[in-house]
């Protein structure tokens, strides 16, 4: 992670030594396209939420977001506005800065409290229209920058200030991080540390091009990097890290409660059949008479019906327990729905975005070609190619989620027929590689046909991409079984085999994990998303899968499945 991005920040240092109004420009677009899908995941998720933390932070974003992109478009040297020197910007950066940094002190107030969204998006449009005016139309935001001069003291002990208030949010994230998950709560920490940073290194520059400038912008990069790693993906990938997490709590809390109940009503059980057992030996061990014996036949009913009584108690209680369970469950089968339905429309809503920069982009291609360099235009392609992976990330995290929430139900399934429609597929790439596979007869299982088809189309085309040059693919798909497994039951075991680059055997446990590359991108296409999806696809069919590296003359990946799987009417006899 630490080499990418020190490439990415010398690329960077590269450009705004020739243009630093290019650099200034996509560093400011990144932070803006950060804080509206900050905003987007906080404005749809706000019915799974118990408090209006997120939803504040994410509305303060995107307001955010919209000085931002008036700075970027009033920095010396653009040309939209025709107030000359470099002032302009620079207040319009410190009322970007100080929103963002009261918004994040303000935001812990509303951590065990809910608020109306549309009411606090209404609030932050008055104190937007407040700032531009202030600026733009009164004229009365004090002077934070004179030309030949530098900045104004005004601007320097505004940085210090809003450093501090960064610093002050940190010390609050950590009073408060038993209502954090301890990832999120890193990332967090990580994003003030490095907003408070970028703020001191503002303090230094005297012409708006200066190292301490440039500097500044690569530290804001990497806050704002860590607060898209905390609040975006974590809402994609692990979203009760970020949204479900308290039910989560109270889930294992009545399960915990659940098992002590069972326990309690054992235990009481045996006191009863031990107590029951010694009453029986006294009437046996001694002869009584009637009056003796009708003597302990009442203490017996006495004590039978003492003890019914409590056992039916706490029988009442475990079935209100369970009941309360059902109920739980039953929320949390909604929530699954909701969480389906709130990736949608993130995703859509994520894409909007990003089309926009694209079509900009290409836009800005076409209508100032004749005025860029070579090396302009090959940024603007790059941004463009950027925006297009980034969108091809989202679908694949969508794939990704609903391989359970999108599921067919299981089905008989011939490996044989998918295997082929799988062949016909990959038609094009086998003859652009000059390859071939082989397959032998494959078995019938309980299955989801659909994926089935993915996860053998991904291991297969996987085996035809993951070449040596000048070496045609050759993949081999076979099958061993019906087998007894101990914990799987009847299996059958599915192995795909490539005479490819292989792997690094070190990196086995990553090899799953969603965008885990082996290689880089520029030596082979893709995203890093295949094997993590046919992890999630055997995972759901109850299965293995793991990869074995065939000692430099490619790979092999093993995929174990259970032959049947229940069926819901067996299911409901159990």
């Amino acid at each position: 992670m630490v080499l990418p991005i020190g490439v990415l920040f010398l690329i960077l240092y590269w450009i705004s030594t020739f243009n630093y109004l290019l650099f200034h420009s996509l560093a400011e677009f990144f932070s803006a396209l950060v804080a509206v899908g900050v905003f987007i995941v906080a404005w749809n998720s706000q019915r799974f939420l118990t408090t209006g933390y997120l939803v504040f932070l994410g509305v303060a974003h995107l307001y955010v977001a919209l000085i931002d992109l008036i700075h970027t478009l009033a920095y010396q040297g653009m040309g939209v506005f025709s107030t000359p020197g470099a002032n302009l910007a620079t207040q319009l950066w410190l009322s970007a800065r100080y929103l963002q940094s009261i918004s994040i002190l303000l935001s812990f107030i509303f951590l065990r409290r809910q608020v109306l969204r549309w009411a606090v998006a209404g609030v932050f449009g008055v104190v937007l229209a407040l700032i531009l005016a202030s600026i733009f139309f009164w004229d009365i935001f004090p002077i934070a920058y004179v030309d030949g001069a530098g900045l104004t003291p005004f601007k320097i002990y505004s940085e210090y200030l809003i450093s501090l208030f960064f610093l002050i949010a940190l010390g609050l994230l950590w009073i408060n991080r038993s209502e954090f998950d301890y990832g999120v709560l890193r990332l967090m920490s990580l994003s003030l540390v490095f907003s408070a940073a970028s703020e001191l290194a503002f303090t230094e520059y005297i012409g708006v091009t200066d190292f301490a400038n440039m500097a500044g912008h690569l530290l804001k990069i990497l806050a704002f990097y860590f607060l898209y790693r905390a609040i975006v993906v974590t809402g994609f990938l692990k979203p009760y890290r970020l949204l479900f997490r308290n039910l989560k709590a109270r889930e294992k809390e009545l399960r915990r409660a659940h098992d002590e109940l069972e326990r309690r009503v054992e235990e009481r059980t045996e006191q009863l059949n031990q107590t029951n057992l010694s009453l029986q030996r006294e009437i046996a061990e001694h002869q009584r008479t009637e009056a003796e014996l009708r003597e302990y036949r009442e203490r017996l009913e006495e004590l039978v019906h003492e003890r019914t009584q409590k056992l039916e108690a706490e029988i009442a209680e475990r079935r209100r327990l369970e009941a309360e369970a059902r109920i739980y469950s039953r929320r949390l089968e909604r929530s699954n729905r909701h969480l389906q339905d709130f990736a949608s429309i993130a995703s859509h809503d994520l894409q909007e975005p990003l089309r926009k920069v694209r079509a900009f982009g290409e836009r800005l291609m076409d209508k100032a070609a004749g005025r860029l360099t070579p090396e302009e235009r090959d940024y603007l392609e790059r941004m463009v190619s950027a925006s297009e992976r980034m969108q091809n990330m989202i679908n694949d995290l969508l794939s990704y989620s609903r391989v359970t929430t999108r599921g067919e139900p299981f089905t008989l399934v011939d490996l044989n027929q998918v295997v082929a429609d799988v062949l016909q597929d990959l038609e094009v790439r086998i003859e652009q590689s000059r390859g071939r596979v082989e397959t032998k007869p494959l078995p019938q299982i309980d299955a989801d046909p659909l994926q089935m088809r993915q996860l053998l189309q991904n291991l297969i085309g996987n085996g035809l991409k993951f070449h040596r040059k000048d070496t045609p693919p050759v993949v081999s798909v076979e099958a061993a079984g019906p087998m007894q497994d101990p914990d799987l039951g009847e299996i059958v075991e599915i192995r795909v085999v490539d005479n490819g680059i292989g792997f690094d055997e070190s990196k086995q446990e990553e090899l799953f994990q969603p965008f885990f590359r082996l290689v880089s991108r520029s030596e082979f296409e893709g995203n890093g998303m295949g094997l993590a999806i046919c992890g999630k696809i055997v995972e759901r069919h109850s299965g293995r899968i793991w990869g074995e590296n065939r000692n430099g003359t490619g790979a092999a990946f093993i995929v174990q499945l259970p032959v049947r799987q229940p069926r819901p009417a067996e299911s409901a006899a159990d």
